[in-house]
């Protein structure tokens, strides 16, 4: 999510998806001992945690 200053110049359009964001982070999983946590769509985040 965009903070602060950026939010004068930026929208929601210019912020990754939910789908782009949990691709990246179940990429990430495959070469890093994490796995997904949790996920929040409305918030475009996801949380990883060590194995």
């Amino acid at each position: 999510m965009y903070l602060g200053y950026s939010r004068n110049r930026l929208t929601r359009a210019h912020m990754p998806s939910h789908e782009y964001v949990a691709a990246f982070a179940n990429e990430i999983t495959k070469y890093c001992d994490y796995e997904v946590y949790d996920d929040s769509p409305v918030s475009r985040v996801v949380c990883l945690t060590r194995r």
